[in-house]
C-alpha cells in the first residue's frame, strides 16, 4: 500500500494549517514531495528509490484528480516496469491545448493513443503496451529494452499476463511516422522473454549497440564440479 499523502489544500480540514506543514517539513517530520504535497518523513525513509519516484509521480497526479494522464517513463513506474535513469519530469498526456506545455516538473507531451487510456493503482495511465512502445519510439535503444523484455513475461506480483510480440508489432505500426515505427520494431525484435532482470536487459542492449555478439541467455554450463 502506498504511504499517505498530505495535502496543504486539506490542512484546515485536518485541524492544522499550511504554516504548520511548512514548519513540520523544516523540522524533519515531513518531506515535501512537490508544492502542496507532503509525506511523513518516516514513511519516506522506508521507501526504496523506485518507491520514492512512484510517490513523487503519484503526488503530481492525485493533486489534480482526473486531469493528468501518465505516459512513457512515468506510466512505466506506476506499472512496475523497469526505468533506466531518473527522469526529472513527470510526463503527462497532452490534451489540446496543452501540447508541449511545461510547468515546474510537469511536462505534457502529445502522443497518438495506440490503446485506450486505462487506470492502474487508481492512477490514469497509458496501457502497458502503449507505454513500452512509447519508450521504444522516444528513448535510446538500451533504455527501452528492459521495459520491453519485462512485459513479455507474466508479472505474478501484479497479476498481469505477458504481452505477445505480434500484438506489440501491430500496435507499433500506428506510431506517428516511419522512423518511430522502425525504432519500436527494432526493440521488439531484440527483446527476450528469458531476460531475468533490468540490469541483464540493459547490459545486453549495450553490448549489442557496441557491436558485440548478442549473448545467449540462461545458458547452462556443465563441468566436473556439476551444473
Amino acid at each position: 500500500m502506498d504511504p499517505e499523502l498530505i495535502f496543504s489544500a486539506d490542512a484546515e480540514a485536518n485541524g492544522t494549517d499550511r504554516r504548520s506543514l511548512a514548519l513540520s517539513c523544516r523540522s524533519g517530520k515531513l518531506v515535501r514531495l512537490r508544492p502542496g504535497v507532503y509525506m511523513q518523513a518516516e514513511d519516506w525513509r522506508n521507501l526504496s528509490p523506485w518507491e520514492r519516484e512512484r510517490a513523487r509521480i503519484r503526488a503530481a497526479v492525485v493533486q489534480v484528480p482526473g486531469q493528468r494522464i501518465l505516459i512513457q517513463q512515468s506510466a512505466a513506474i506506476i506499472w512496475g516496469l523497469p526505468v533506466i535513469g531518473k527522469s526529472p519530469e513527470v510526463l503527462l498526456l497532452a490534451i489540446h491545448p496543452t501540447h508541449g506545455r511545461r510547468r515546474g516538473d510537469l511536462r505534457w507531451a502529445e502522443r497518438r493513443l495506440l490503446e485506450p487510456v486505462t487506470t492502474w493503482d487508481g492512477l490514469p495511465v497509458t496501457s502497458r503496451a502503449h507505454t513500452v512502445l512509447d519508450m521504444a519510439a522516444y528513448l535510446d535503444f538500451e533504455r527501452a529494452v528492459p521495459a520491453m523484455d519485462h512485459v513479455l513475461r507474466p508479472d505474478p506480483v501484479r497479476g498481469l499476463p505477458g504481452l505477445g510480440k505480434e500484438h506489440l508489432r501491430e500496435l507499433a505500426e500506428h506510431l506517428p511516422g516511419r522512423p518511430k515505427q522502425l525504432r519500436a520494431r527494432r526493440v521488439i525484435d531484440f527483446a527476450q522473454v528469458l531476460s531475468e532482470s533490468a540490469g541483464e536487459s540493459y547490459s545486453r542492449a549495450v553490448m549489442y549497440r557496441h557491436g558485440f555478439p548478442e549473448p545467449e541467455l540462461q545458458h547452462e554450463f556443465h563441468t566436473a564440479a556439476g551444473r
